[in-house]
């Protein structure tokens, strides 16, 4: 591989530490090289948490304007992507195609980025997580990471273990469920499912012909004064896309983990699925290794995906 371009489209670098910022590079080094830091990747946030919308743009321009890295990553997640959108200049992306990686809010870059140029991008750990992987034998995310943006092909795995909190609390292996099972196959688009949400109804929203949605929520509303949980937050969300013209080309839902704070569980699952008669012949596996817990799998957003029925292997193509 060559080079690699970190920027940081939502949140700003400016609180990373040190020493989690030299583990990251570590391990990143390994196989990129050279590591360009944009220039304002480390400013101070104008708003308290990123920098200005003039700024991030400039800094994703750069990115792809830069000939000696092929790959893009974002620092972090964040809430705010969704401010760059109008702003991008779209044929500075179509004229120099590069592997855009990130997750969480970087969902909403990473479908727009689809949705504009057709350039595969990448759900995929973000800077700061590449400073703990490798601390537990069972994280495979470094490996599936570098085989989907070097192989192009990879069949999705299974993990032994997983953990909520960068591996300090590691916990037994809960077994994927499936729903309606049945084959398919289709385009993968999705990711962090409030912040690909923020697309519906703009010019960025991706649709593709037969379309497999990736989605994955992180545990930010389980203190709603409400007493409503991710659970609800997450079927109120999905229902608002089972309501999109897009979803009649949706073939199945990819489900991530969820984090044991968010009280989720295949129970609830089914209850979606019984809820709303959109879900009920649609196929659906849920607890699969990418979202805010560890591993974390890399999908490619506008790649291909094929699920056999038979053997239960989800084949990733890119």
């Amino acid at each position: 591989m060559s080079g690699l371009y970190l920027i940081s489209p939502s949140k700003t670098a400016f609180y990373l530490k040190e020493e989690i910022k030299q583990k990251s590079l570590l391990e990143l080094q390994k196989h990129f090289n050279p590591i360009i830091f944009s220039k304002h990747f480390f400013e101070k946030p104008c708003n308290g948490f990123s920098s200005s919308i003039e700024d991030r743009v400039a800094d994703l321009h750069a990115a792809y304007q830069q000939q000696s890295a092929d790959t893009v990553m974002a620092y972090s997640g964040g809430f705010n992507c969704n401010q760059l959108l109008d702003y991008i200049d779209w044929e500075i992306l179509n004229q120099n195609p590069k592997h855009l990686c990130g997750m969480s809010d970087i969902t909403v870059l990473l479908n727009a980025v689809y949705a504009k140029t057709k350039q595969i991008t990448f759900l995929s750990p973000v800077f700061t997580q590449f400073a703990t992987f490798g601390l537990n034998k069972h994280d495979f995310s470094y490996q599936y990471f570098l085989a989907m943006l070097k192989q192009k092909k990879v069949v999705i795995p299974h993990s032994l273990l997983h953990s909520d909190d960068r591996w300090q609390t590691i916990r037994s292996r809960e077994d994927i469920c499936y729903f309606n099972i049945k084959d398919f196959s289709g385009t993968l688009i999705g990711g962090n499912l409030s912040s690909f949400a923020l697309l519906c109804g703009t010019p960025y929203f991706p649709e593709t012909d037969k379309t497999v949605l990736l989605l994955e929520e992180d545990d930010h509303v389980r203190s709603m004064p409400s007493g409503n949980g991710p659970d609800f937050f997450f079927e109120r969300q999905l229902t608002q896309l089972t309501q999109m013209s897009f979803f009649q080309t949706v073939q199945a839902i990819l489900i991530g983990r969820f984090k044991k704070e968010s009280f989720m569980n295949k129970e609830k699952v089914s209850k979606f699925i019984e809820n709303n008669p959109k879900l009920r012949n649609l196929p659906l596996i849920y607890g699969l290794d990418f979202g805010h817990t560890n591993p974390v799998l890399t999908f490619p957003i506008g790649g291909n995906c094929h699920f056999s029925a038979q053997t239960k292997e989800l084949e990733i193509f890119c």
